[in-house]
């Protein structure tokens, strides 16, 4: 799901390319607005653990915004809670 769409979606090889284009880190006085992320991709809470691992590792994600019903913003899942609630359901088993 796409929180927010204003331009056309750029492919994960694509974002490699340019993510390599860029050299390193950007300079310290340049705003957020400028290297932020603009087309976010979100998931809503009753979302299974296993689409948002699958959706991280398929788009190089190590986080994904949470958002309710109306798109509002619930919180961030990260990669180390994913692996932290597989690592839990496994000893559960």
């Amino acid at each position: 799901m796409v929180c927010r769409s204003d331009a056309a979606p750029v492919a994960p090889e694509e974002e490699a390319v340019l993510r390599d284009a860029v050299g390193g880190p950007p300079d310290p006085a340049t705003p957020l607005a400028d290297i932020m992320t603009k087309d976010v991709v979100c998931v809503r809470a009753d979302v299974a653990i296993d689409v948002v691992r699958q959706l991280m590792v398929e788009r190089g994600f190590g986080g994904v915004p949470v958002v309710d019903g109306d798109g509002k913003p619930l919180g961030i899942v990260s990669r180390a809670d994913v692996l932290r609630a597989e690592r839990d359901r496994e000893g559960a088993e």
